[in-house]
């Protein structure tokens, strides 16, 4: 399948080969000035809402804008409940906040040097159609032939505007590596540094619950290092729980035993309860005389 080459630092006008007429995208204008108007006009080189950017996200998908839109505003669809093509969806202008994945365009060839667009939310199924030379809606016949989905591209004339060299969509961040020459003769070569697909406001909500959910992941490692030390702690350290204080064995030296006889003589006992027996080349003692025999 042939892959078309843009250079995204010219501007093309967008041509409707049933009808000859071409794309025009209006500045946002309705309500907080969000979303602007997309129909068919008649050519003029000279008009700004019909000069397109076509911005090379991937290898798949494209982003379009207009000089009259400002760098900040899309080529996108929407729902519109008085379309009566099946699905109710027409293309329009979306500032870059409220912009979705409709934003990324698809840009395929029918064979005869014309091309088909489809969108990235609606899917290849759903095409971008010339209904009558004025209003626009994603068709889901898509059977051939369809001269009203069949666009050419036309060059205008180089864009040389730095505001124009880079886009921020989505999470996509994209920029050429110059915008400096007036006739471009290759396109340029753009890093996708991210694809979110998230808008500005979805990714700071994000982010700040990435940020929450962080900060409790902390807390709650803090908690089970600390808990665990003290575990490492309490082995490591005497049982104390289970150490009940042994009395010492305290040993006592027998008393000598007295006794009193009836005649006030006392009588002496060792402080061994062994028996004892003297020796045999001692003399028997004898008791004194005054002492009475019991």
């Amino acid at each position: 399948m042939a892959t078309p080459s843009f250079d995204s630092n010219m501007w093309y006008q967008i041509l409707a080969k049933r009808t000859g007429k071409t794309l025009l995208g209006t500045a946002p204008f309705s309500g907080d000035k969000s979303k602007g108007a997309v129909i068919m006009g008649t050519a003029a080189a000279s008009g700004f809402s019909q000069r397109w950017q076509i911005y090379q996200i991937n290898s798949t998908y494209w982003s379009l804008r207009t000089q009259e839109a400002g760098p900040d505003s899309w080529l996108g669809a929407i729902y519109k409940s008085a379309e009566t093509t099946e699905g109710n969806t027409r293309p329009y202008m979306a500032r870059g906040d409220i912009a979705d994945t409709s934003a990324f365009w698809a840009i395929n060839p029918w064979g005869d040097g014309t091309w088909y667009l489809s969108n990235a939310a609606n899917g290849t199924n759903y095409r971008m159609n010339d209904k009558d030379g004025a209003v626009l809606a994603m068709s889901p016949n898509i059977t051939a032939p369809q001269n009203g989905q069949r666009w050419h591209f036309k060059e205008i004339t180089a864009i040389n505007n730095e505001k124009y060299s880079s886009i921020n969509l989505l999470g996509v961040d994209i920029a050429t590596s110059s915008v400096a020459t007036s006739t471009p003769t290759s396109s340029p070569n753009p890093n996708l540094t991210s694809s979110s697909g998230l808008s500005r406001s979805a990714q700071a909500a994000v982010g700040a619950s990435i940020g929450g959910v962080a900060l409790i992941a902390f807390v709650v490692l803090g908690l089970f290092l600390w808990r665990r030390r003290k575990q490492r702690q309490a082995r490591s350290s005497p049982p104390h729980e289970s150490y009940q204080h042994q009395p010492s064995e305290t040993f006592h030296t027998p008393f000598a035993k007295y006794e009193m006889y009836h005649d006030g003589a006392a009588r002496y006992e060792a402080p061994y309860s062994g028996i004892l027996e003297a020796p045999g080349n001692e003399m028997p003692a004898e008791l004194p005389g005054q002492a009475q025999r019991s």
